[in-house]
Order: structure tokens, then C-alpha cells, then sequence
């Protein structure tokens, strides 16, 4: 009531340009200025001050993100080092929070418990801007997020909190698009240009692929005579793009006998085709877990396939064991698969058909050194040198729901 002259558009330009803590700090002042800050226009356009930070070579943490109806569900952030706590409190719905006590959704530690830390701008940034906008991250290229929410896409650095919203595209946004994004940095100017790729299945054995460009400002999409790749193109996007020299790769589903393919779109050429993935594992009998990411900027295949073991197996509906078999694969210049580790895992259980396995979750950019699997709902930091497993997560944190919310989800990198 002291300045009524301030309106809403010049109290958002003073908390567009305050720092991301001291913004949403402020949002106790009056529900006038709340109301400012949970604007998507405003999380949209709030640039933090401070300079772009120097990124390492490799991701600070994990986000692990359900793969649910478009719209934001729920995130987590995973550091790949367990001495670095990464603490964000984000809503989750009721129905996967605790089925004892569905009257009091907040039964997870990691929604309840204070900061035992100092709150990072980079934290603020998903425990705020993610839920406002309504969005779910479907593919990442370095630093950058493409996120998409029930009406656009967002191109998104996170670690500096920067947001551009695309404009509409012409898929409707019911269709559930294959997406791709890569970037590259012009040393004239700094900034980003970057280019977003979505594939659709169409009718006729058709392939729609729809690109933007941030040099042009518009959407581009063409129909592609592609029988193969119609065939074996999930109808959701089960698979982020990874962005490796001139091509996106997406993981397919299961067709054609149970076998797998990679689809590959050459955005140099606008070529779609399908690849052949690596053989299983020598005495194999399926392949259980497959994980699609890139690293030194080669394609990367990990893959966890099942060696039936009949001598050691018990009785029906007792436990029995098998041989698992952890594999990774590079792709060289030439597409052609190099397996670069194989390890055996001794004494895998099933229980009533239910395998307990450890599955890769793999993503773009990923380090050289490990890979990450999940085993039992837990994720665990692989060491492709010594062996060793160090435990990062327990996925069913808050309730047994917890785990059908994160039955299926991404994996994608998180710069600090």
C-alpha cells in the first residue's frame, strides 16, 4: 500500500533481475508478489546475474525423471558422488506418496527435511521453475534440457537458470514425438545454436520428422518413405535422442520376434534408417536391460543380457539362478559395434518368473569410467575398472507407489 505505483510488470522486472534465492524469498512479502513469481512468464525470462559457470567434463548429478503423461510428475537429482547431497523438495502427488497415509502426501524425507546445506541457485531453479511451468525433460544435448510441457517446448540451461520457450509446434501435442536436441556454441558471439528434432510415426509407413532451428526461428517438417523404421518407432517417446556427429540415435521396442534396433536420423542428409545392435552375449539367451548414451562423443550401447544356468535350477516356484552379463559397446567411425567391457554376474535369483537384474540407465554425455545400473528400484555407480558398485539412490523413497512412479523413467546429465 506504500507504492501503489508500483504495477505487476515493474515489480516483476526488480525480482526478474535478484538473484534466484532472494526472488522466491520475497514471495512472503504479499500475495501480489507471489503471485509475480509463480508466473510461468516470469520463470521464463528470470536470467540469473551472475556469469555462465565453467562447466567439467562431466555431469555433477543425475536427473531421473518418470516417463508419464506430458506434464511434470516428479524429478530427482542424483549426484553420481554420494558425498555430494543434491536436496530438492518438489511436489509429488498423493496417490505416490505412501499407501498407509494418503491424507498426508508429504511422507517422503527428501519432500519434508530442511536443507542440511546451503540452497544452490541451481536447486532453487528445479525446485521451483520445473513444477510452475508443468514441464517433463524428454532429451538433453551437454548442458542444455529440451523439456516439453502440454502446450510447448523449452530449451533450457539449467545450471545457469536460463529458459526459451519455442514456438508452438505443428505436432499435436497428444502425439507423443521421439525427440532429439544438439547445440553448438558460436565462438563470434557466444551464444547458443541449436537444433531440435522430433520423429512420428505415421500412417502408410511413413516417417513425419519435424526440426527446429534457432538460426531460422521456425519449425520445419516433412513426411520420409521409411517402412522399416515406421514399423519399429515406439509410439512414445521411450527413448531421448542421443546426438552423436551428424546423426540422432533412439532406442526402438521390441518387433519382429523380440529383436531391437536403433534408428537413425542423419540431420546432414535427412535420412532415416534403421541399425543393427550388438549380438548378445556369447551362451545368451535374452537380453534383459539396454541403455542408449554417448561418451567422448561416440555412440554408447550398454546392455545387460541372461544366461540360463539348467543345472542349478530349483523346482518351480522356488528361487533359481542364471549368469547375467554386463556389456559395452562403442560405435566407431565406420558404425560399426566395438565391445569395450564385458563382465559376468554370478548367482542372478528370479522368484516366480521375476528376474532381479541390473539394468544399465545410461544418457548423453555420460562418464567413461562407470556406467549406472538399478537393481531392486536402488540405482548403483559401476566401475567398468575395479567392479565395485556404490549405492547413489533408493528410488523408493516415500512408499511403495514411489516405485510404480518410477517404474519406467529417463536418465539425463546435470551440470552444476
Amino acid at each position: 500500500m506504500t507504492v501503489p505505483h508500483l504495477d505487476d510488470g515493474i515489480v516483476s522486472e526488480i525480482l526478474y533481475r535478484l538473484p534466484t534465492n532472494e526472488a522466491y524469498r520475497l514471495a512472503a512479502v504479499c500475495r501480489q508478489w507471489r503471485a509475480v513469481l509463480s508466473q510461468p512468464t516470469f520463470l521464463c525470462r528470470h536470467l540469473s546475474p551472475r556469469p555462465l559457470p565453467l562447466l567439467d567434463d562431466r555431469p555433477y548429478a543425475l536427473i531421473i525423471q518418470p516417463r508419464w503423461k506430458v506434464g511434470f510428475t516428479h524429478l530427482t537429482l542424483v549426484a553420481f558422488d554420494p558425498a555430494n547431497s543434491v536436496r530438492v523438495r518438489v511436489p509429488v502427488q498423493p496417490k505416490y506418496t505412501s499407501a498407509h497415509a494418503p491424507e498426508h502426501p508429504a511422507a517422503s524425507p527428501m519432500e519434508t527435511a530442511p536443507f542440511a546445506m546451503k540452497v544452490e541457485e541451481y536447486v532453487v531453479f528445479f525446485e521451483r521453475t520445473v513444477p510452475m511451468l508443468d514441464i517433463s525433460v524428454v532429451a538433453s544435448h551437454g548442458r542444455l534440457l529440451l523439456c516439453r510441457s502440454r502446450v510447448r517446448y523449452y530449451v533450457c540451461d539449467p545450471a545457469a537458470n536460463r529458459w526459451l520457450a519455442l514456438p508452438p509446434s505443428t505436432i499435436s501435442q497428444s502425439s507423443m514425438a521421439n525427440s532429439g536436441l544438439h547445440y553448438d556454441v558460436d565462438e563470434s558471439t557466444g551464444r547458443f545454436v541449436f537444433t531440435v528434432v522430433h520423429l512420428v510415426r505415421c500412417r502408410r509407413r511413413r516417417v513425419l520428422v519435424e526440426t527446429f532451428s534457432s538460426a531460422s526461428g521456425r519449425w520445419d517438417a516433412r513426411e520420409l518413405a521409411a517402412p522399416g523404421v515406421a514399423r519399429c518407432l515406439p509410439s512414445r517417446d521411450e527413448s531421448p535422442g542421443i546426438h552423436v556427429g551428424m546423426c540422432f540415435y533412439w532406442l526402438t521396442r521390441r518387433w519382429g520376434g523380440g529383436r531391437r534396433r536403433i534408428i537413425s536420423y542423419d540431420a546432414t542428409h535427412c535420412r532415416v534408417s534403421v541399425l543393427h545392435e550388438p549380438p548378445l552375449a556369447e551362451k545368451a539367451k535374452d537380453r534383459m536391460g539396454r541403455s542408449l548414451g554417448s561418451v567422448g562423443g561416440r555412440l554408447r550401447l550398454c546392455a545387460y543380457d541372461i544366461r540360463e544356468d539348467s543345472e542349478s535350477m530349483l523346482p518351480s516356484g522356488h528361487n533359481h539362478y542364471m549368469q547375467g552379463v554386463h556389456g559395452v559397446w562403442l560405435m566407431d567411425a565406420a558404425s560399426v559395434w566395438r565391445r569395450v567391457h564385458e563382465a559376468v554376474v554370478q548367482d542372478v535369483s528370479t522368484y516366480y518368473s521375476i528376474l532381479i537384474e541390473e539394468p544399465p540407465v545410461d544418457l548423453a554425455g555420460a562418464s567413461g569410467e562407470f556406467i549406472v545400473l538399478e537393481k531392486l528400484k536402488r540405482l548403483l555407480r559401476y566401475n567398468l575398472e575395479s567392479g565395485s558398485k556404490v549405492e547413489l539412490v533408493n528410488l523408493e523413497i516415500g512408499g511403495i507407489w514411489r516405485s510404480k512412479l518410477y517404474r519406467h523413467y529417463n536418465a539425463f546429465p546435470f551440470f552444476k
